[in-house]
């Protein structure tokens, strides 16, 4: 590995916890882990192993119990509130199965929603989604509402919105959800070109192997806790002949 490589994020006896009924139960329990800026980073496990949890608590929409969890310097233990809202803005771009599209906006509306909350014009807003969806050959989804759509293609453009901010780190929860083997394998296609051409940090959950040919770092959770990881080095990236280009 690159010794000038940076790390993006840093988890130290990393723990969550929440209430059911009058039991605490324990989803991330006092884990340890290093991501490497540029990393494609899969995270595996059995449900209830605290995929999930893992990528809520990077994204900030869970807060950390106890521990510390430090990504591109923000301190996710400690951070106020108007610091999670720009952090969440600006530094993150998720993808959550809970948080979907909205029935009743056509897809340019719904990729240019975190760049309206971003406190973008809606020209600009709808500029910027305009070249995510060219940039991904998403054109034909443009005026579709999200219920005339394929489950592979909502896949896509959830990730596509994931990306209007120009995030520096992108996490991806099942990404093959609710698809067939083919779709599936089209969908990591898709997040692994991504991650190819821009020079992002890229998190996803899935249970599908055939992704970890194109990981740099592997990460097996069970009952909350890392049961083993595997890091390949980072190859360097070619330069692109039209480099890309999300303003």
């Amino acid at each position: 590995m690159n010794s000038e490589t940076k790390i993006k994020i840093k988890a130290s006896k990393l723990t969550h916890t929440y209430m059911l009924g009058t039991n605490t139960i324990t989803s991330i329990n006092q884990i340890d882990f290093d991501i490497q800026e540029d990393s494609l980073v899969v995270v595996k496990g059995h449900p209830g192993s605290g995929k999930t949890t893992l990528l809520a608590l990077i994204a900030g929409i869970e807060r950390p119990t106890s521990g510390k969890l430090i990504v591109n310097s923000y301190n996710l233990t400690d951070i106020n509130q108007n610091d999670m809202l720009k952090y969440r803005r600006k530094i993150i771009g998720s993808v959550f199965q809970s948080f979907n599209l909205i029935q009743s906006l056509p897809v340019l509306e719904n990729v240019s929603l975190p760049a309206l909350l971003n406190g973008e014009t809606k020209q600009n807003a709808h500029h910027k989604a305009k070249e995510v969806l060219h940039w991904l050959n998403l054109n034909n989804c443009i005026d579709s509402y999200p219920s005339t759509l394929q489950p592979i293609d909502i896949q896509r453009v959830l990730i596509a919105r994931s990306l209007i901010n120009n995030p520096e780190i992108i996490v991806i929860d099942n990404p093959t959800y609710r698809l067939d083997s083919n779709q599936g394998q089209i969908v990591i296609e898709f997040i692994t070109t991504i991650y190819e051409q821009l020079s992002r940090t890229i998190i996803i959950t899935t249970h599908t192997e055939w992704v970890d040919q194109f990981a740099t770092q592997v990460i097996f959770l069970k009952d909350g806790k890392i049961e083993k990881q595997i890091e390949k080095p980072i190859e360097e990236k070619e330069e692109e002949e039209e480099p890309i280009c999300i303003t």
